[in-house]
């Protein structure tokens, strides 16, 4: 037997899916924006912060730096995002929650992808369970409400596997696969080579689930337009910075040789 509550709920919102993304948007919204700007950086934010904040300094968008000495910790899509938040805003300096908004807008949306591929694999209950389970998780909290490259990745891979599983395998259209390509090039500039992880996850489910004769021409020609256009996004970018690349590679060179450590570009 239903409860008034419940019973109020359908009245205002009948549509089933409509009730449970209104449900993932409130406890999303009190889950990781709630206070995001009260509590001081801590740990490696701190850095997050500098190197962006160094980067509008220099004018200098393409090597992370801290103090001024090359920091190659991490690929630089990451800062840029936090620097886009800073300049949508129109601030003049960056801040906590600046700092931090990039991380939690992908946690935030990184439940509505779970909720709709699990719904798609399985029913809308399992989806829903789903996207509360990821949503409430103590690490899901804890990563997803710091400055990191952590959740974007995982937001911008399951963004690929959504559009593959959703579009590419019912309608496989050329240009959905550039797409896919796209994000799979930019995720590796926002967390690294793991952003590649969608291409053999695509390839084995086709392998594995509908077997070898389904690799027909236009699948591969698809798959190979697809992984082209994610190599030409992903070298691109860094063909502007291989001076940097080829400059701390040097130094690092010296280094082992001299045993000098004099202006190596590495904290």
């Amino acid at each position: 037997m239903k409860t008034g509550y419940l019973v109020k709920i359908e009245s205002i919102c009948p549509d089933k899916k409509n009730r449970d993304l209104a449900i993932l948007f409130v406890v999303g919204l009190l889950v990781y924006f709630m206070n995001i700007g009260s509590l001081p950086l801590s740990h490696s934010e701190g850095r997050w912060g500098e190197i962006a904040r160094e980067m509008e300094l220099t004018n200098n968008w393409m090597t992370p730096t801290i103090n001024g000495k090359i920091y190659w910790d991490k690929p630089i899509l990451s800062y840029w995002a936090i620097l886009g938040v800073k300049m949508g805003v129109g601030s003049q300096q960056l801040n906590e929650w600046m700092i931090r908004f990039p991380t939690v807008l992908a946690s935030f949306l990184i439940p509505f992808l779970m909720y709709d591929l699990a719904s798609f694999f399985f029913n809308r209950k399992i989806g829903l369970t789903s996207a509360l389970i990821i949503l409430t998780s103590f690490q899901m909290y804890m990563i997803g409400r710091a400055a990191s490259a952590d959740t974007s990745n995982l937001l911008l891979f399951l963004i690929t596997l959504w559009i593959y599983f959703k579009i590419i395998y019912k309608t496989p259209v050329f240009w959905w696969w550039l797409l896919l390509g796209f994000i799979i090039g930019v995720n590796c500039h926002m967390k690294g080579l793991i952003g590649g992880l969608p291409l053999p996850i695509i390839l084995c489910h086709r392998i594995l689930g509908l077997g070898l004769k389904s690799l027909s021409w236009r699948f591969i020609s698809h798959f190979i337009a697809g992984a082209s256009m994610a190599g030409v996004v992903y070298m691109g970018l860094w063909f502007w910075i291989l001076g940097d690349i080829i400059n701390t590679t040097n130094q690092i060179y010296t280094y082992l040789i001299t045993g000098s450590d004099d202006n190596l570009p590495l904290p």
